[in-house]
């Protein structure tokens, strides 16, 4: 039985609850995997996710050093953020 169909049992709206995803979120020109690679192939997995039924994905941005957080910090907020809808 699917999400929805557990909340009608027990008296609950199914489109009410939130479906959350978490995973690590690498903006890459050399790498690729899920929420990893160019801009363009994360804006994918976002959508796909969606379509899904995810309504919020928590981002990872596995980093080593400050400047490496803040340099993805910046490409996910310049390359990625402003094309999700």
């Amino acid at each position: 039985m699917e999400l929805a169909g557990y909340a009608k049992a027990h008296g609950r709206d199914g489109k009410a609850i939130p479906i959350c995803f978490r995973a690590p979120v690498i903006v890459s020109d050399s790498e690729s995997a899920t929420l990893i690679g160019k801009a363009d192939q994360i804006l994918a997995d976002i959508r796909r996710y969606a379509a899904a039924g995810v309504t919020h994905i928590t981002c990872d941005l596995p980093a080593k050093s400050e400047q490496q957080l803040m340099t993805l910090l910046e490409r996910l907020g310049k390359e990625v953020l402003p094309k999700v809808g």
